[in-house]
């Protein structure tokens, strides 16, 4: 009969072994830690090697290309002048030498692709490799973007300064014009005033007549500009020809042909209108070389490097620019203090209706020899 009842287990009958401290395991795991933290550096700078390497194979290849094009440029030549005859001896040394690079280049080319072919599928077999890989490219991807957007905002804020500094330039040239044009108004309006003086004094004496006198529609001055002689020439002729009873006609036209002052402050007006234009004219043509070289400066500005923006930006950089403009004869624009860009601001809808002022018809005659397309 077999006796069920086993003898108890000692408590040291669990193992021979001793049991490890926790200050042993803990020794351990940090070795453990400080063999794997190596082997990843290792594991990294390997990485890390590989992609120099491939880095620096991609440059010699770029290098070697640029090499090979140029070289095989220069035998060209010399094969189309050998061609021709027109090689010397020494020209036919240097040809041989080039024809020598250029084979040198492709084998160096074949020596290269084949590198970087064994590169590229040692990269494909490491999945760490090709993390690393996408993560660089990532980088110089984004540094490449960070690079972009700061160069197109310091382009855009020196074109802005540009676009500013040359409206300013052209409002200067613009009152340098108003000046010569007011001078110019003002002379225009004296010679104006003295004819109209004239035509009322005419027109005084025809209404004395009566609907039955030959000459009482024809005593108004048709002289519109210079002197009134061809007029008064005129009149002398109609006098003589009137009847000998005639005498209310008669007298009509030695009243007007006595007023020797009105005639005179005419031919004055115009002859001192004359002398000033004439006085103006190298200023007028200073301003339109000035407007020339201006044109010249907008051109650069507008379509130069400027172009290297977006659309959207050269746009707008334009829109400031023509608000600018606007803004100096106060014809409609955008309100600048309104951040919603819904309120207009202007005294004039549009140059047409500005014109009317003297000194911005000047400013809309230098934006118009600037650029007679822009919508300014």
């Amino acid at each position: 009969m077999i006796n069920e009842q086993q003898p108890a287990q000692k408590e040291g009958d669990m193992g021979d072994a001793k049991k490890p401290s926790v200050e042993a395991l803990r020794e351990m795991r940090e070795l453990h830690q400080s063999k794997l933290a190596k082997a990843e550096l290792e594991k990294e700078a390997h990485i890390q090697k590989m992609l120099e390497e491939l880095e620096g194979l991609r440059s010699e290849r770029e290098q070697n290309k640029q090499l090979l094009g140029e070289a095989q440029a220069t035998l060209n030549y010399y094969n189309e002048m050998e061609k021709n005859g027109k090689l010397d001896e020494e020209d036919l040394k240097n040809s041989a030498d080039v024809k020598g690079l250029v084979s040198d280049l492709e084998r160096q080319r074949g020596v290269i692709n084949t590198f970087v072919d064994t590169f590229v599928d040692t990269i494909k077999a490491n999945p760490e490799v090709i993390k690393k890989l996408k993560e660089k490219e990532a980088a110089e991807l984004e540094a490449q973007k960070a690079e972009r957007l700061k160069r197109e905002a310091a382009l855009k804020e020196e074109t802005r300064k540009e676009f500013a500094m040359l409206a300013e330039k052209i409002k200067a040239l613009g009152e340098e014009k108003y000046l010569l044009d007011k001078q110019s108004k003002d002379a225009d309006d004296v010679e104006i005033e003295a004819r109209e003086k004239v035509k009322e004094m005419t027109q005084v004496e025809s209404d004395k007549l009566s609907e039955k006198s030959p000459v009482k529609h024809q005593l108004g001055p048709f002289d519109r500009q210079g002197s009134f002689n061809a007029y008064l020439s005129q009149l002398l002729d109609r006098r003589e020809r009137l009847g000998f009873w005639d005498f209310s006609s008669k007298r009509a036209i030695d009243n007007i042909l006595s007023q020797k002052v009105l005639f005179g402050a005419v031919t004055d007006a115009y002859d001192n209108s004359c002398k000033l234009q004439e006085s103006l004219k190298p200023q007028y043509e200073k301003i339109d070389e000035d407007a020339k070289k201006l044109q010249e400066i907008y051109a650069e500005t507008r379509w130069g490097r400027n172009s290297e923006l977006v659309s959207i930006d050269r746009e707008a950089l334009n829109r400031e620019f023509v608000n600018l403009l606007r803004s100096f004869a106060d014809v409609d624009r955008p309100d600048p203090t309104d951040s919603a860009a819904k309120m207009r601001i202007g005294k004039y809808p549009d140059w047409r209706k500005a014109r009317s002022d003297l000194k911005n018809a000047a400013l809309y005659g230098i934006l118009y020899r600037i650029d007679n397309n822009a919508p300014f």
